[in-house]
């Protein structure tokens, strides 16, 4: 009877580490549902909040695979802590964004108009930059009417409220626009040469 009795504390420190291991695995699954309900608003509005974050549940996943329970229930707490104080972060940058999209609309919509009437300038005069052809001036206008399409979409987009989504279009289309005006050589020259 005696050496079952020397086993009561292996076995409770045998159950004490299984709890602990129940509580970092439903902490680290609480914390990954946080994650997950908020990531695309907070990858765009609130970047910073939510690396922080992802920062925090990293060190829980680490901390949980290292077995260490206790370390990982902490950080795994901290995440959820922070991802409680995300909504306000999110909302404060849609905010932000639909406060600067006319701006960006319009600068980005000049953008595209410039381009075009330069191209189209190009092919009415048949005069095209040194290493630009006629072939890649089409290719070109046809680029810069899906960019045009783009924008449409985009204001679509954001008159139903979908500003996260407006904005990574918007974003796109900037990017797709600032390539054609390289490839076009419509870009300034570096007077220096670099």
């Amino acid at each position: 009877m005696r050496r079952y009795w020397s086993l009561v504390p292996v076995l409770s420190v045998l159950l004490a580490a299984c709890a602990s291991q129940q509580r970092a695995d439903k902490a680290l699954k609480e914390t990954e549902a946080a994650i997950t309900a908020q990531h695309a608003d907070a990858i765009r509005f609130a970047p910073t909040a939510f690396n922080a974050i992802v920062e925090s549940y990293q060190a829980a996943r680490k901390a949980y695979d290292e077995k260490d329970w206790q370390a990982a229930i902490s950080a795994a707490e901290d995440a959820r802590a922070k991802a409680r104080q995300l909504p306000p972060a999110i909302a404060e940058g849609r905010a932000k964004a639909v406060e600067q999209w006319p701006a960006r609309r319009d600068s980005t919509s000049a953008m595209v108009s410039t381009l075009a009437a330069r191209l189209a300038a190009w092919t009415r005069t048949r005069q095209y930059p040194t290493g630009v052809s006629a072939a890649q001036v089409r290719q070109m206008q046809q680029a810069v009417d899906s960019l045009g399409t783009g924008l449409h979409h985009a204001q679509q987009a954001f008159g139903a409220g979908d500003v996260a989504g407006a904005m990574h279009a918007l974003e796109r289309i900037q990017q797709r626009a600032a390539q054609l005006v390289r490839e076009s050589g419509m870009a300034p020259r570096n007077p220096h040469g670099s």
